[in-house]
């Protein structure tokens, strides 16, 4: 009898690793779904990557003229403050050198 279960066995196990080896319809399937995530995954990626491009071209085209004239007008701004602060203080300086004050 113990010869007889140790034969089954050795011929179930036999008969089992022998089936591993092969791919079932399952496990087709699940390569078939890791491959197919795996793709989309990339997709995903790529599309991300080209929004950020895409944004980044976006913002670098806001600092164009606009912003160029934004710049010129600050510029212009801080040219006008120094120039009225210089005539001011040429006035008190002649009205100084007068002698009747401010």
């Amino acid at each position: 009898m113990n010869k007889l279960i140790l034969a089954f066995s050795l011929t179930f196990l036999t008969l089992f690793f022998a089936g591993c080896s092969e791919k079932g319809p399952m496990e087709k399937t699940g390569e078939a779904i890791d491959k197919s995530i795996d793709s989309s995954k990339k997709s995903i990626d790529e599309a991300i990557e080209e929004s950020a491009d895409k944004i980044e071209e976006l913002q670098n085209a806001s600092k164009g003229p606009a912003e160029e004239a934004g710049r010129k007008m600050d510029d212009a701004v801080e040219e006008f403050k120094e120039s009225m602060k210089k005539a001011g203080d040429k006035l008190k300086e002649e009205s100084d050198s007068t002698g009747n004050g401010y």
